[in-house]
């Protein structure tokens, strides 16, 4: 790993500021998020991400719009990561 190992970009997985960052999508109280306690171990703390990532694949899966919509900044990015040349050190 090159550089930080974290960027520390967004809010920490479970905790208060990270329900509410997921509201907008879910809804008040970001009803069936997966969450896990404050002092949870790592398996937990996976087994909650592993879960938030399944529940977000299934609502991009049920919304042409939102698929589209990030379908092409994927393609975006990697146009403009095309166009810089880069190559392998």
């Amino acid at each position: 790993i090159e550089g930080k190992k974290s960027h520390g970009a967004g809010h920490k997985l479970c905790s208060d500021a990270y329900v509410a960052a997921m509201e907008p999508l879910l809804g008040e109280g970001a009803p069936g998020l997966p969450l896990c306690a404050p002092d949870a171990g790592p398996d937990e703390v996976e087994a909650a991400f592993w879960e938030t990532l399944l529940m977000l694949r299934g609502l991009i899966g049920v919304d042409e719009g939102m698929a589209g919509t990030l379908a092409g900044a994927v393609a975006a990015s990697g146009e403009r990561l095309a166009s810089r040349g880069r190559t392998p050190r």
